[in-house]
């Protein structure tokens, strides 16, 4: 059962990933240590197309037992033991529950790291079941945190972007087509509606909650004691967005395309990235 549950999830592709919100909280101490606090959910809504999907397919096979959805399944201790090995090393779970609303099912999990400098954020997508089949998902890696004692009892913590970069500007001259397929076509009143189903609901949102006085006065990305890496939520940014005609940038079938809309979108209500290169912060305790 779980295995035809990933199997259909990773079928779904770049679709899938339209139906989940995923939320990453780093609370991290000067010492170098803290928590991870991660919520993970998927629509209902979609649940029930999924389910539909399943059924159609127990038909086909002839299968005498329809298989059955269970959320249980999808979102489980299992998984979130397993997510914390990706989370780096001597990451462990200490909590973890399901959560149900109306419109969402999915599950919050506590994690627990020792060192800082052994955490990798990663892609919030990750954190996605079935993740692994679908590896070009991930909208944007957030990098790895690294923290440095400095004299006086502070501690300054360097936020590593990942080595994956947008195109320089002479390799995208190479192909004397590349200007005009960076313009994306205007999408049509039907494309706009098909992207509004498939990525509506989408949420991630990925930030550093620092436990101590800040000692930096001001800086990007930076709001009171939290450093927001990612907000991303797709209702916010298409009922932003005007005549939503960069839209058009996104392409169900190619997962690339997220991440190409959060470049140009950046800014907008509903889609702010950090991208500040080896962001710093001091802090130190109360």
């Amino acid at each position: 059962m779980r295995k035809l549950v990933l199997f259909l999830l990773a079928a779904l592709n770049l679709a899938m990933t339209g139906c989940f919100s995923v939320e990453m909280r780093v609370q991290l101490q000067p010492d170098g240590q803290g928590k991870v606090i991660e919520r993970v959910a998927i629509q209902k809504a979609f649940l029930s197309q999924l389910q539909s999907m399943m059924d159609g397919f127990g038909q086909q096979t002839g299968a005498a037992k329809k298989p059955k959805i269970e959320p249980g399944q999808m979102f489980s201790q299992k998984q979130a033991i397993d997510r914390a090995a990706k989370l780096g090393t001597g990451v462990r779970l200490i909590s973890f529950k399901p959560v149900s609303t109306a419109e969402q099912e999915g599950m919050e999990a506590v994690y627990e790291f020792a060192d800082v400098n052994q955490l990798n954020l990663g892609s919030p997508s990750s954190a996605l079941p079935g993740a692994d089949s679908l590896p070009s998902a991930a909208p944007v890696n957030m990098g790895t945190l690294h923290m440095d004692k400095l004299p006086g009892g502070r501690s300054r913590v360097t936020i590593q972007h990942s080595e994956q970069t947008p195109k320089k500007d002479s390799e995208a001259k190479a192909s004397p087509d590349s200007v005009e397929s960076k313009i994306p076509p205007s999408p049509t009143p039907e494309d706009l509606e098909q992207v509004r189903k498939i990525f509506g609901g989408m949420r991630f949102a990925v930030s550093v909650e620092l436990l101590g006085k800040i000692l930096t006065p001001s800086g990007p990305c930076l709001t009171e004691n939290r450093i927001n890496l990612l907000e991303m939520d797709m209702d916010k940014l298409m009922a932003a967005a005007g005549d939503a005609s960069f839209l058009g940038i996104l392409n169900p079938s190619d997962p690339a395309s997220l991440q190409k809309l959060m470049q140009q979108a950046g800014g907008i209500d509903g889609m702010k990235v950090c991208l500040v290169p080896n962001l710093q912060v001091e802090f130190t305790g109360f």
